[in-house]
C-alpha cells in the first residue's frame, strides 16, 4: 500500500486497541471503512481522513489515536513506532536528539539518563566520554567536574594518581611545579619543607645531603 497512513482493512487478531472494530468514527482509525493508523502515526479525531505523523521525540503504536512521549533517555525520529536509546556518553536534550555529555562529566552507568561530573582526582577532556580519566602522578583535581588535571606547585609532590591534593616536601627536599617526588637538598644546602629550593649554609656551616637545616663546622 502506497499511503503509510492507511494500511489495511479491520482484522480482529491484531492490533486493535478499540472495542468496535467496525465502527469506522473511533479515534485511532482514518478514512473510510476501517483502515488502521501505522505505528508512528495517529488519528485523534472520529472519522478523520489521513492519519498524521508523530513529531520527533514521541512514538505511536498501530491504531493509535495519540503520540506518546520517549522516556527519559531514549529519542525518535518523525513517525516512529518506539523509541531509541542514546548511546554511552550521551543524553537526550528535550527527547528530541541525543546529545554529548560536555567535557569534564560522563555517561552515567544506565545509558541516555544523564551526565556525571568527575570526581576530585579525575577529569575529562572530551565530550561523549563513559568514563574519566586519572590525573597523572605529579597532578591534581581537587573539585569535581575537571576538563584537566592541575600540576603540583613547587614545593609539593604527588606520587600517587587519581589525586585530588599535593603534598608538602619534607626538611630536606626541593621540588619543581609538577613534582612526583621531592628531591633532597645537595651537601652544603638546606631546606625547612615545602620549598622549590634548598637554602645555602652559611658562612662557617656545613650540612649533608637532605639537611634540613646546617651545623656549624
Amino acid at each position: 500500500n502506497e499511503n503509510p497512513t492507511a494500511v489495511t482493512r479491520c482484522d480482529v487478531n491484531v492490533g486493535f486497541l478499540q472495542n468496535d472494530y467496525d465502527d469506522p468514527t473511533d479515534p485511532g482509525y482514518a478514512g473510510t471503512g476501517c483502515a488502521r493508523c501505522d505505528a508512528g502515526y495517529f488519528a485523534d479525531t472520529p472519522g478523520q481522513a489521513e492519519c498524521l505523523a508523530c513529531g520527533q521525540g514521541k512514538k505511536a503504536v498501530l491504531s493509535a489515536h495519540t503520540c506518546l512521549d520517549c522516556e527519559q533517555g531514549r529519542t525518535s525520529d518523525v513517525a516512529a513506532g518506539s523509541c531509541s536509546t542514546c548511546a554511552s556518553g550521551r543524553v537526550t536534550e528535550d527527547n528530541i536528539e541525543c546529545v554529548n555529555c560536555p567535557a569534564g562529566t560522563r555517561g552515567s552507568d544506565t545509558p541516555g539518563m544523564d551526565c556525571v561530573n568527575c570526581s576530585p582526582g579525575k577529569y575529562s577532556s572530551d565530550d561523549g566520554v563513559t568514563s574519566c580519566e586519572f590525573c597523572a602522578v605529579g597532578t591534581y583535581t581537587q573539585d569535581s567536574g575537571q576538563i584537566a588535571c592541575t600540576s603540583c606547585p613547587g614545593g609539593t609532590y604527588q606520587s600517587e594518581p587519581n589525586s585530588n591534593n599535593c603534598l608538602l616536601c619534607e626538611p630536606g627536599k626541593k621540588s619543581t611545579s609538577g613534582g612526583a617526588r621531592c628531591e633532597p637538598c645537595e651537601g652544603g644546602t638546606y631546606s625547612a619543607g615545602g620549598k622549590t629550593y634548598c637554602d645555602v649554609c652559611p658562612l662557617g656551616e656545613k650540612s649533608d645531603s637532605g639537611s634540613a637545616s646546617c651545623v656549624k663546622c
